[in-house]
Protein backbone atom coordinates (compact mmCIF):
# COMPACT_ATOMS: atom_id res chain seq x y z
CA UNK A 1 0.00 0.00 0.00
CA UNK A 2 1.45 3.25 -0.98
CA UNK A 3 2.06 5.73 2.25
CA UNK A 4 0.60 8.93 2.35
CA UNK A 5 2.58 12.08 1.81
CA UNK A 6 3.40 13.92 4.76
CA UNK A 7 1.86 17.15 3.62
CA UNK A 8 -1.35 15.71 3.09
CA UNK A 9 -1.42 14.90 6.63
CA UNK A 10 -2.66 18.46 7.32
CA UNK A 11 -5.13 18.91 4.27
CA UNK A 12 -7.78 16.20 5.16
CA UNK A 13 -8.54 13.35 7.82
CA UNK A 14 -9.48 11.13 5.02
CA UNK A 15 -8.23 10.59 1.17
CA UNK A 16 -10.14 8.12 -1.48
CA UNK A 17 -8.53 6.72 -3.99
CA UNK A 18 -10.20 4.13 -6.50
CA UNK A 19 -8.62 3.16 -9.65
CA UNK A 20 -9.54 0.04 -12.55
CA UNK A 21 -6.82 -2.73 -13.03
CA UNK A 22 -5.95 -4.79 -15.78
CA UNK A 23 -3.82 -7.50 -15.42
CA UNK A 24 -2.48 -9.49 -18.65
CA UNK A 25 -2.21 -13.21 -19.06
CA UNK A 26 1.05 -13.45 -17.38
CA UNK A 27 -0.05 -11.43 -14.47
CA UNK A 28 1.38 -8.12 -14.66
CA UNK A 29 -0.44 -5.12 -14.46
CA UNK A 30 -1.03 -3.78 -17.94
CA UNK A 31 -3.49 -0.81 -17.33
CA UNK A 32 -4.32 1.35 -14.43
CA UNK A 33 -7.22 4.13 -14.80
CA UNK A 34 -8.30 6.81 -12.06
CA UNK A 35 -12.20 6.09 -10.91
CA UNK A 36 -12.41 8.23 -8.15
CA UNK A 37 -9.04 10.81 -6.49
CA UNK A 38 -9.43 13.04 -3.77
CA UNK A 39 -5.64 14.24 -4.94
CA UNK A 40 -3.52 14.63 -7.64
CA UNK A 41 -0.64 13.71 -5.75
CA UNK A 42 -1.73 11.14 -4.35
CA UNK A 43 -3.59 9.82 -7.43
CA UNK A 44 -0.38 9.48 -9.36
CA UNK A 45 1.46 7.54 -6.28
CA UNK A 46 -1.44 4.85 -6.14
CA UNK A 47 -1.19 4.24 -9.84
CA UNK A 48 2.48 4.29 -10.22
CA UNK A 49 2.55 1.73 -7.30
CA UNK A 50 -0.10 -0.72 -8.51
CA UNK A 51 1.49 -0.07 -12.05
CA UNK A 52 4.57 -2.81 -10.19
CA UNK A 53 2.15 -4.74 -8.64
CA UNK A 54 2.08 -8.69 -10.00
CA UNK A 55 -0.74 -10.89 -9.50
CA UNK A 56 -1.38 -14.70 -10.08
CA UNK A 57 -2.53 -15.61 -13.63
CA UNK A 58 -6.51 -16.01 -13.33
CA UNK A 59 -7.24 -18.95 -15.19
CA UNK A 60 -10.15 -20.27 -16.75
CA UNK A 61 -10.42 -23.95 -17.61
CA UNK A 62 -6.54 -24.44 -17.50
CA UNK A 63 -5.99 -21.22 -19.59
CA UNK A 64 -4.67 -17.90 -18.48
CA UNK A 65 -6.69 -15.14 -19.27
CA UNK A 66 -6.78 -10.90 -18.34
CA UNK A 67 -8.27 -9.67 -16.36
CA UNK A 68 -9.78 -5.86 -14.58
CA UNK A 69 -11.29 -5.27 -11.41
CA UNK A 70 -11.54 -2.00 -9.11
CA UNK A 71 -9.19 -1.20 -6.08
CA UNK A 72 -10.08 1.10 -3.34
CA UNK A 73 -7.99 2.72 -1.59
CA UNK A 74 -8.77 4.96 1.77
CA UNK A 75 -6.18 6.33 3.31
CA UNK A 76 -6.92 7.93 6.52
CA UNK A 77 -4.39 10.89 7.84
CA UNK A 78 -3.72 11.00 11.67
CA UNK A 79 -1.26 13.59 12.67
CA UNK A 80 -0.08 13.79 16.61
CA UNK A 81 1.14 17.29 16.70
CA UNK A 82 4.68 17.58 19.15
CA UNK A 83 3.81 18.53 22.81
CA UNK A 84 3.62 22.13 23.32
CA UNK A 85 6.99 23.49 25.63
CA UNK A 86 6.07 23.61 29.37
Amino acid sequence: MPQLPPELFILGPDYVEEVNVCVDRSGAVSKVTTITSTHTRLNRLVCDTVKDWKFEPMTINDEAVPFCYRQRFVFKATFTPPPYPN
